[in-house]
């Protein structure tokens, strides 16, 4: 808008408002970056994530940088070189992971999409050129960055917290690049895995022989349900393609798909059970996910999932939301307290699964003790490996950040290994006679 109003003298007089936008920083690039890719299906691994940043770290300060839509075009080139590379080699049996997983050399690749050739009256790039310019690295020619004329200690809070407001909802639900390793290495055996037990053993009473799960994740709950139950076909589910592609190695045994549980791909009456561990709290529309699984399940069959108690009833999470709240004293992230956490409310369950035609509901209250090897562990798989990393890293450095959540996490819980007790609801549903509604 700079150089326009500079080639159109008189019309800046002419706008009543002007807004000066502050440029995006890398750790926003990139989750914008993960929003885009998730909602195509795609995902980068965790080679490739490291080679995108670096990609966007050497475009950042070119002259015509644009921001989310250079992010955008980068990755429509990656999807095409990813789609070349695996039509080249039309004799090898790819899999659906390969499919939706972009590589380092769908990035490395790339040409700059900011650099264009002044002499090319025809438009083309011209490959690798840097051209100079007058203007600062960010397109200003004062050479400033651009930014609101606000105090720079107020800077960065309102930048973000109004950038990341129209996506925090799809971003509470995504799990996208190296976060699923985080997840499976520090959650899983401390937090997940004996909830995931406990649940196995309740479905395995059951005895169906149709399972579907919803929100598999990593394959925590794949993996005991795939063990408790030997002879039934298990159909393992996740919104997200990380997550789908990460799972499918840990538990082999299951036939994996991205599925959204607000729309799911299964005809009529296909499961005798549908399972979900700590996911509905991530449901926008817990009542139009509740009706799905109505759809889905046989008659007769059953629903079974976990939701977290509040966050005051996790040792874990206590001590890491006050981790969290000395890191960032002005502005802590509420993800812990209003997703995860943010689903206890009993009436409010049972309304949910009346208003989606579910019913003879059952709700009992299970503690168990989480091991961890240490507190910073615990730390890590949090800011890492969960939809909170997005907010950290929205605040600044991510590493610094996790590095003090995890010295207020150990303050609080000790040295070395650790241990803490964990509440969850498990919820047992039944499809109800009459449809919803």
């Amino acid at each position: 808008m700079d150089e326009f109003f500079t080639s159109n003298p008189g019309m800046s007089s002419r706008v009543a408002h002007h807004l000066d936008f502050a440029a995006y920083e890398l750790d926003e690039l990139t989750a914008i970056g993960w929003l885009m890719l998730d909602q195509s299906r795609y995902y980068l691994s965790e080679d490739a994530e490291e080679a995108f940043r670096q990609y966007l770290t050497s475009q950042m300060d070119q002259p015509l940088f644009a921001n989310a839509r250079s992010v955008r075009n980068e990755l429509e080139r990656a999807r095409l070189r990813h789609a070349h590379r695996l039509a080249s080699d039309l004799h090898r049996n790819w899999t659906r992971d390969d499919l939706m997983r972009l590589e380092p050399a769908d990035i490395l690749d790339a040409t700059p999409t900011c650099c264009w050739n002044a002499t090319n009256h025809e438009g083309t790039r011209a490959a690798g050129q840097v051209l100079g310019c007058a203007r600062g690295p960010t397109g200003r020619r004062d050479g400033r960055r651009p930014g609101r004329r606000i105090a720079p200690d107020r800077r960065i809070r309102g930048v973000q917290g109004r950038r990341f407001i129209g996506v925090t909802r799809e971003q509470d639900r995504l799990w996208v690049g190296s976060m699923p390793e985080a997840y499976e290495r520090w959650l899983a055996p401390s937090v997940f895995r004996p909830f995931a037990q406990d649940l196995a053993r309740r479905a395995a009473r059951l005895a169906p022989r149709k399972v579907l799960e919803l929100a598999a994740g990593t394959g925590v709950l794949t993996t005991e349900l795939l063990t408790a139950l030997p002879a039934a076909d298990v159909t393992a589910t996740d919104l997200n393609a990380a997550m789908v592609g990460f799972g499918s190695r840990q538990a082999p045994g299951a036939d994996w798909q991205q599925a959204d549980a607000l729309d799911l791909p299964f005809g009529d009456g296909r499961f005798d059970l549908v399972a979900c561990q700590f996911g509905v709290m991530f449901f926008p529309d817990k009542p139009a996910a509740f009706a799905q699984v109505r759809r889905v399940l046989a008659p007769g069959g059953t629903l079974l999932f976990t939701t977290w108690g509040d966050v005051g009833m996790h040792g874990f999470a206590t001590a890491l939301v006050a981790g969290i709240e000395r890191a960032y004293p002005e502005d802590p992230p509420v993800f812990m307290a209003t997703v995860p956490h943010g689903y206890f409310d009993l009436d409010q369950v049972v309304a949910d699964l009346s208003a989606g035609g579910m019913g003879d509901v059952s709700v009992e209250a299970v503690t168990l003790d989480g091991y961890a090897a240490s507190a910073a562990d615990v730390a890590a798989g949090f800011c890492a490996g969960t939809p909170l990393r997005m907010e950290l890293a929205a605040r600044g450095d991510l590493a610094e950040g996790t590095k003090v959540v995890a010295e207020e996490m150990t303050a609080r819980l000790g040295a070395g290994r650790v241990t803490a007790s964990m509440t969850a609801y498990v919820v047992e549903a039944r499809p109800s006679p009459r449809l919803p509604g």
